[in-house]
């Protein structure tokens, strides 16, 4: 078996056990998006991203960083600055170890759009 397949079985696992886990959930993102290479389901996408979306709480940024990420990876600009705008709303006064790096990935895909 891949590392893909690997990964998508013991995604299938932990979905099943727990499937609005946003942990289980954001990890599923991350790997989707960075594979290179790897054809994106984008009802997939969009349904993780939906669920993320409303199970996070205080890591909300996070969702709006992936949501920035993949809205790049289509091609939609708009809903990338959108999403990066939304996410920048998101980092906390005072901001935490996940802020920090929600606002350095916010600032990296932020200079992928001035490209």
């Amino acid at each position: 078996m891949d590392q893909e397949a690997d990964l998508d079985q013991l995604y299938e696992q932990a979905a099943t056990a727990s499937p609005n886990n946003s942990v289980v959930i954001d990890l599923r993102l991350k790997q989707r998006l960075s594979t290179t290479g790897l054809v994106l389901d984008r009802s997939e996408i969009e349904r993780l991203l939906a669920t993320l979306k409303r199970n996070t709480g205080r890591s909300l940024a996070n969702a709006f960083v992936l949501e920035a990420a993949f809205a790049l990876q289509i091609g939609d600009r708009d809903r990338a600055k959108a999403a990066l705008a939304t996410a920048r709303e998101r980092i906390r006064d005072p901001s935490d170890k996940n802020d920090g790096t929600n606002l350095e990935n916010i600032r990296a895909l932020e200079a992928l759009l001035v490209r």
